[in-house]
């Protein structure tokens, strides 16, 4: 099969996190602590308001010091309440001056949040037509803004639901987003590739047809506002969410939220969504989404610019539930990652159910000299390794296993008789320090130079 394929480091990308650094009489008032957990967890993309220490909020410093960090910024605008044209001035003007300091930190600024459950009037219009002004208006602005150059705009949330009717798709109405979006939390410890589907989850879409993002998703270990489960299907689900996702187009996908930033049973707590706990220890989610990236990273030079090429495998075996996904690395590796949700959590009696093991052959292209599988619930190390494989069996159960291929493989000699002319093919990867300008390089190729002179 060669379907599903990605860059191991664009897949990393598509991880973000939602933060509330405004606030500052919890967890989140400590910005070493919030560095050292997205830092752990292995991704740079946060999701948050911001402020400029008006009421006692964080001041615009705490961004400024993140982005310096090298976290990179998707700013919620607005949350409820009545907002003028003023409003959007002072908000962008806020996030320009991010911008400023560090140029490519912001990545996108958000409509109104949650339209639904926070209703907003703009400039006196409420419901969906107040939030399609308001959205209107923050894409115009942004999109004239020299200094938001580069910044991209994100639908508003919360359409069809509640009292607010469907609206149109942004991807066929000019003038409103860049990305749709949409908080596809799944309900009562559900597996997530119902809730996450781009057709269940953007209702503005019929198909599916535009870019879009999930700005909130993820689960409760407390029996939140949508059923809790335990750390451990957590862990899972997480892992399962993020490749349904990916494999399903979505751009980004936030994780609310990085810590439980209350104790508790604490009126303003968040219902334990969080992936640190109220002593800011990973929980098993945040283990497993490290051991992920750590097993998928990258740090090649081309890691996010070379060209993948579809990889030849088949799957026997496989459950109607799972799934798999081709993740290539710039060295030649390629990471196959193969899933399967079942439901485990029993909502009534709110215990885990233990998933089937089933025997999932996977049969390669070519013979491997080296084939490793690892699972990133239990680690980074390998649980198996092979030599001159083509094929590996895998104990699927209820998340991600990951087989890696090394980028050499051995095949069969063809002899040729000597009027057949055979091709070969020959891989150049070139680097630079560019201290005085680029480097220019010629190739010769057995003593023949090809070409002119290249440029790096």
């Amino acid at each position: 099969m060669t379907q599903n394929l990605m860059r191991a480091r664009d897949f990393i990308n598509t991880i973000g996190v939602n933060t509330h650094i405004p606030y500052t009489d919890g967890g989140y008032a400590n910005l070493t602590n919030i560095s050292a957990d997205i830092s752990y967890l292995g991704i740079d993309a946060i999701r948050d308001g911001i402020s400029n220490g008006q009421n006692g909020s964080a001041p615009l410093s705490s961004y400024i010091t993140l982005a310096e960090e090298g976290y990179k910024f998707t700013f919620l605008l607005f949350s409820g309440g009545n907002i003028t044209t003023a409003d959007v001035t002072s908000q962008l003007g806020l996030v320009a001056q991010v911008q400023a300091a560090f140029p490519g930190s912001v990545l996108a600024v958000e409509g109104a949040n949650e339209i639904n459950n926070s209703h907003i009037t703009y400039n006196g219009v409420g419901g969906l037509q107040g939030a399609l002004n308001l959205q209107a208006q923050i894409y115009a602005s942004v999109h004239a803004s020299s200094a938001l150059s580069g910044v991209s705009v994100d639908y508003f949330t919360g359409y069809a639901a509640g009292d607010i009717a469907v609206g149109p798709n942004p991807a066929t109405t000019s003038g409103l987003a860049d990305f749709d979006n949409q908080h596809p939390y799944p309900n009562h410890g559900q597996a997530p590739k119902q809730w996450v589907n781009p057709t269940q989850a953007l209702g503005n879409e019929a198909p599916p047809t535009g870019p879009a993002v999930y700005t909130e998703t993820g689960y409760s270990t407390s029996g939140g506002t949508n059923g809790g489960v335990n750390q451990d299907v957590q862990a899972k689900y997480t892992l399962d969410l993020l490749m349904d996702d990916a494999q399903s187009g979505i751009s980004r996908t936030y994780l609310y939220q990085l810590m439980d930033a209350y104790q508790p049973g604490s009126p303003q707590g968040d219902d334990e969504y969080g992936l640190f706990d109220s002593s800011n220890q990973p929980k098993a989610a945040a283990t497993a989404i490290h051991n992920l990236t750590s097993i998928l990273a990258d740090t090649g030079a081309p890691a996010i610019s070379f060209a993948p090429t579809p990889l030849n495998y088949t799957l026997s075996n496989l459950p109607s539930t799972g799934s798999s996904l081709v993740l290539e690395k710039s060295n030649g590796a390629a990471d196959i990652v193969v899933w399967n949700e079942p439901q485990i959590w029993n909502e009534s009696s709110g215990t885990e159910v233990a998933a089937p093991t089933t025997s999932v052959t996977m049969q390669f292209g070519a013979t491997y000299k080296s084939v490793e599988v690892f699972d990133p619930l239990t680690g980074t190390s390998a649980i198996q390794t092979l030599s001159n494989a083509s094929s590996v069996t895998l104990a699927l159960t209820d998340h991600p296993l990951i087989v890696e291929v090394g980028p050499q493989t051995t095949t069969t000699p063809v002899t040729t008789s000597p009027a057949t002319t055979t091709t070969d093919t020959l891989t150049l990867r070139v680097s630079e320090d560019a201290y005085d300008g680029d480097a220019l390089f010629t190739v010769k190729v057995d003593g023949t130079q090809v070409g002119g002179t290249y440029t790096a």
